[in-house]
Formats: structure tokens, C-alpha cells, sequence
């Protein structure tokens, strides 16, 4: 097994821990993540040594990217437990992970960053929708 496949599994399970204490605590997520991104440092810092004796710049470029994925999955979650996920997200963390395996980075990284940003707004459409809720109310003249 490669470093990058355990890395990268290590992600998964931090993502996975990250599900499992947000929906048995019934706390919200935010509460959480400190918890998981101190486990995350823990992680990369024993295995730093191991990742030295690869390339130079990939090890950097993967790291990122599975920063990238930790935080576009969790605005993912975020936004669908306040009911407002879009129906574009998922497709489009399904294809930046098709891409993360075969390799292409780049075309990862840009997915990646798209399911952050679709989720960011539409948590930002969830709190516009908790304040303007009486715009939804018809008017009877």
C-alpha cells in the first residue's frame, strides 16, 4: 500500500469518525471538527518522515488536495444538514474523486473546490431562508 493510499484512507476515516460523533451526540458539527483536526495533525506529523522519502513536490500537492476534500466534504454535510444540499454536489464529488484516483490532481482539485464553493452557498441560502422566511408567505389583498 502506498503512502498516498494510506493517507488518503486516513482522511476517509477522520471524515467517517467526523459522521459517526455528529450523528451519535446529536452536537452540532462544529463542536466536532477540533477534535478530528487535532487527530489530522497527529497523523501527519508522525507520518512526515515517510513522506519525505518520496517526491518532493507530490507529497505537498496531495496533502492540500486532502485538505481540500476534508473541507469540501464537511460544507457538504454542513449544508445538508440544514436540508439545503444541492443536487450538483454529490455528482460532483463523485467525479473529483474518480479524478483523485487516476491521478489527475488538478482536475480534483478544481471539482474539489466546486463542491466547496456549491455548499458554501447554499448554507449561505439556508441563513438568507431562516431570515426572509415571511417573503415565502403569500399576500391576500
Amino acid at each position: 500500500m502506498t503512502k498516498s493510499n494510506i493517507q488518503f484512507g486516513l482522511t476517509l476515516l477522520s471524515a467517517a469518525l467526523f459522521l459517526t460523533a455528529c450523528s451519535d451526540s446529536g452536537s452540532d458539527p462544529e463542536t466536532i471538527v477540533p477534535t478530528i483536526e487535532i487527530q489530522q495533525e497527529g497523523v501527519a506529523k508522525s507520518s512526515a518522515p515517510a513522506l519525505e522519502t518520496q517526491h518532493a513536490a507530490e507529497p505537498e500537492v496531495e496533502v492540500e488536495l486532502h485538505q481540500l476534500m476534508f473541507e469540501a466534504g464537511r460544507a457538504r454535510i454542513h449544508a445538508d444538514r440544514l436540508g439545503y444540499e444541492w443536487s450538483v454536489t454529490k455528482p460532483l464529488m463523485d467525479k473529483g474523486l474518480a479524478a483523485f484516483k487516476a491521478g489527475d490532481y488538478e482536475q480534483a482539485r478544481a471539482l474539489y473546490q466546486e463542491v466547496k464553493n456549491q455548499s458554501l452557498l447554499a448554507i449561505e441560502q439556508s441563513y438568507y431562508a431562516d431570515i426572509h422566511w415571511q417573503l415565502l408567505i403569500p399576500i391576500n389583498d
